[in-house]
């Protein structure tokens, strides 16, 4: 039987499927939105049945109970939000992470910087010039041994589409970084929870890492 995936959307208004700006990145086609890209490019692995998505403020753990998935991803988010405002306005998803769940997480992008927060993290500008990003394909180091990079060589090479960062995850596994952006990788000591700065759903014939980390993940290989 195939696997069942719970994505959260974690875009700021019901609907909006995160848009990506024109022009952006070069390997991005204009139209983009990144949410509905993880959809598609989840419900594309084999091996996996169905998709299913729950916007962010439904998200409480008896929701992700009743829903029963095998496996949970939280999105990224392209408008901003205020960084002060994220314990309160997600407070649904930081109830889910900090509970003793028995499903696996992998948190993107901003999915990734809500589950470091979680856990007493701190997320800001990559600088506070607000000109600096890591943008389009990028070379991630592996640091350490991890399940979601197993049978990948180092460097990996991923999408990336970000002008925020984790600064600190305490208490988490730091398993993938780059010069620009320190905590590109994270796993909780004891909970199957993950978080990943970069986009894996960006895969392709060409750049076929973010498949094999999300095959991982899901554990389709």
């Amino acid at each position: 039987m195939g696997k069942k995936v719970l994505i959260i959307i974690n875009e700021g208004k019901r609907g909006d499927m995160g848009l990506i700006p024109d022009n952006l990145v070069p390997e991005i086609q204009n139209g983009t939105c990144h949410v509905s890209k993880l959809i598609d490019q989840v419900s594309a692995l084999p091996g996996v049945e169905k998709v299913e998505t729950i916007f962010y403020a439904d998200v409480t753990p008896q929701a992700i109970e009743e829903l029963d998935p095998d496996a949970v991803i939280g999105s990224g988010r392209d408008k901003g939000c205020p960084l002060s405002d994220i314990p309160a306005v997600y407070k649904g998803v930081f109830d889910f992470l900090r509970g003793d769940t028995r499903y696996p997480y992998l948190g993107v992008c901003f999915g990734h910087h809500l589950l470091g927060m979680a856990f007493g993290g701190a997320a800001a500008r990559i600088n506070e010039d607000l000109k600096t990003s890591e943008l389009g394909y990028h070379s991630i180091r592996s640091l350490a041994y991890d399940s979601l990079l197993r049978d990948l060589k180092t460097p990996i090479r991923c999408m990336e589409l970000h002008y925020n960062e984790l600064k600190s995850a305490p208490g988490f596994k730091l398993f993938a970084s780059t010069d620009t952006c320190p905590i590109q990788g994270i796993r909780h000591p004891a909970q199957p929870l993950w978080g990943v700065q970069f986009h894996p759903e960006y895969y392709s014939a060409e750049y076929p890492d973010g498949k094999i980390i999300l095959e991982n993940f899901l554990g389709l290989r």
